[in-house]
């Protein structure tokens, strides 16, 4: 079902419920002024040289640390794609075992979980080739780009820049949302495709959802600003001002935001589905979100559970049943 575009009112209003508090300490062995100094040990010599685009901290191995995937530019020159994982605050490689580490002209990446399995997958939006990269148990990655029709970039002659997860009508299943721009300012501007998961695969509803709209377009973030339950889009020009598309009403599936610290992973229990999300801040290349998620929780009446793990590995669960609708914070 899509999106119903019309105004409504929540019932009731969207409240702000605090789960929980907890005790933090300082893990501060030493006092200092604030000032910061290159910790080169941290960072694999090897990746001197590449040409960083974007970056994301996600919890690779569900482990409770922050592992780092960096997307390099012009990969086939100087290097592709990187995961680098957290030992004990070590980045080491991940070796080409993951599957990810792929060499493509990257342009962005973002975590997400499009088949609500629990293990994160990637989105890399690239030059020539977007990439959805399924994660499996094990830690191994699976191109599924194929199989799903993931990509609308390799056949349009542009190039995507932004690209992100989210769910765009509430119905429970992961969109995807990429950005393009012609190679240069002088050729054919690029569209924004919205990728909606529709019967095992992804379709572009790009026109019958108002984003018919061509241009240079670089970076996107997607929040529900009005308030409405449903996610607002604004996306960023290379040559002209920043578009607001704001929705038009709600829908009748329910959806939870929730807030939560960056690097906390967050499971929504609701109709049978647990759905995960990972806490960051970054929204493609150049642009920033507020630490929160928006899920949507399709016919679920009641939420079970919501569940959030903090990067020190420490999990804290909420039990339902309570009412979707509403926005819940996490507050440490």
């Amino acid at each position: 079902m899509e999106t119903a575009w019309w105004i409504c009112s929540l019932s009731p209003p969207a409240a702000r419920t605090w789960l929980q508090k907890i005790e933090q300490t300082s893990s501060c062995e030493a006092w200092g002024g604030g000032s910061f100094q290159v910790e080169g040990s941290l960072e694999p010599i090897s990746d001197s040289g590449r040409m960083g685009f974007d970056a994301a901290w996600f919890d690779w191995k569900g482990d409770g640390t922050q592992d780092a995937y960096v997307v390099n530019d012009m990969g086939s020159v100087y290097g592709g794609n990187v995961l680098r994982e957290n030992n004990e605050g070590t980045l080491d490689s991940s070796g080409e075992s993951c599957n990810c580490e792929v060499v493509q002209d990257g342009m962005g990446v973002d975590v997400g979980d499009y088949n609500a399995d629990g293990v994160a997958d990637l989105f890399l939006v690239a030059a020539s080739k977007n990439l959805l990269l399924q994660g499996v148990a094990d830690g191994d990655f699976i191109d599924v780009t194929a199989s799903t029709g993931a990509d609308s970039v390799a056949a349009g002659g542009v190039m995507g820049w932004g690209g992100i997860f989210l769910d765009h009508d509430n119905d429970g299943d992961m969109d995807l949302l990429v950005t393009q721009a012609p190679r240069s300012q002088h050729d054919l501007p690029g569209p924004i495709d919205l990728m909606s998961w529709e019967d095992g695969g992804f379709a572009n509803l790009r026109e019958s959802l108002g984003l018919n709209i061509y241009g240079i377009f670089r970076s996107l973030v997607a929040v529900d600003l009005n308030q409405d339950g449903i996610l607002d889009l604004l996306v960023t020009q290379a040559n002209d001002r920043p578009l607001l598309y704001l929705s038009q009403g709600c829908t009748e599936q329910s959806w939870l935001e929730v807030s939560a610290p960056v690097g906390s992973r967050v499971r929504v229990e609701a109709g049978g589905i647990t759905r995960t999300a990972w806490i960051s801040t970054e929204s493609s290349c150049g642009a920033a979100r507020p630490p929160s998620r928006h899920f949507g929780l399709g016919s679920a009446e009641e939420v079970d559970a919501v569940e959030v793990q903090l990067s020190d590995g420490s999990t804290h669960l909420a039990e339902g049943p309570f009412c979707p609708r509403r926005s819940l914070e996490f507050e440490p």
